[in-house]
């Protein structure tokens, strides 16, 4: 069974949860993803204080959620990515080294001080017959993860509602444009960790795996609720975002030498051959694809 995905983010001032297809817009592109499970999460109201009658419930409030498994595309990481981070660049054409003589297109994501994230609409289609569509949405973490072959992107989210519709998926797929576009394999990325400039000796793009993890932790259940709506009344706010990058590279002097001085700031062992570490600093990780 194939899945189909496609998102269209909010307009800046819309109020949250805004259906953005019914505004006349479409998605850029779809993408074929690897699995999804977006869900309402409705359990039944049951309190014995307050019910009257044993066979008596209401409907409970929606605790919509849901996650969704892609492989990265050239094309398809801004998409994602500014979702998750908020704040994007894109350079084309990029000038490498040059004994390297390429140019690349770059995509810089970073986080800001400002704990937002924009909201989307998405479809999700299920096999041949049925699409779902939510509002709402947001990205609440997601899982980055690199490797020689192949780069897969998993994702959890939150968001406001949803409603199903039952299509024919050959005749709805003439309406929709799906991507086609190279997957990223590891020869695509250059990951440098420190630089010159900002002086940390400790540099190396000697990488087998490059994990990245980003929690943006929003505040859902009652924090999101108010009186007159079962779904969420505003959107979720963030308490912290949290970041976490692994990168994995084979043990030898020179390797070693680099994580020794990525922890310490730098590398430089006193007369007594111990190596003390030196005043943090902050540094970038950049990825260039």
């Amino acid at each position: 069974m194939v899945n189909y995905t496609g998102f269209i983010y909010e307009d800046a001032g819309d109020t949250y949860g805004t259906d953005q297809f019914n505004k006349n817009k479409t998605p850029e592109f779809y993408l074929r993803d690897d699995g999804h499970s977006p869900d309402l999460n409705v359990q039944d109201f049951d309190d014995e204080e307050i019910r009257n009658g044993v066979d008596e419930y209401r409907n409970g409030y929606y605790e919509p959620e849901g996650d969704l498994s892609l492989t990265a595309h050239t094309k398809s990481v801004p998409t994602v990515l500014y979702g998750v981070m908020g704040l994007y660049k894109y350079t084309a054409n990029v000038a490498t080294a040059e004994a390297d003589n390429r140019n690349l297109n770059c995509h810089e994501f970073w986080i800001g001080d400002k704990l937002e994230r924009p909201p989307f609409s998405a479809d999700f289609t299920s096999g041949d017959f049925l699409i779902k569509r939510i509002f709402g949405g947001l990205f609440d973490s997601m899982e980055w993860d690199a490797n020689l072959n192949k780069t897969t992107i998993d994702l959890s989210m939150i968001y406001k509602t949803e409603a199903i519709k039952e299509i024919n998926l050959e005749s709805y797929k003439e309406n929709f444009t799906l991507l086609k576009t190279l997957p990223l394999v590891g020869y695509d990325y250059t990951v440098q960790v420190g630089e010159a400039s900002e002086g940390i000796n400790a540099t190396s793009n000697c990488f087998n795996d490059f994990k990245l993890t980003i929690e943006n932790n929003h505040q859902t259940g009652d924090d999101a609720r108010c009186l007159g709506s079962i779904t969420y009344g505003f959107k979720p706010i963030m308490e912290s975002c949290n970041v976490e990058c692994e990168l994995t590279t084979k043990f030898n002097r020179r390797n070693f030498e680099f994580i020794v001085g990525a922890m310490h700031n730098e590398y430089d062992p006193d007369n007594n051959g111990w190596n003390k570490p030196a005043p943090c600093k902050e540094f970038t990780k950049k990825v260039i694809v």
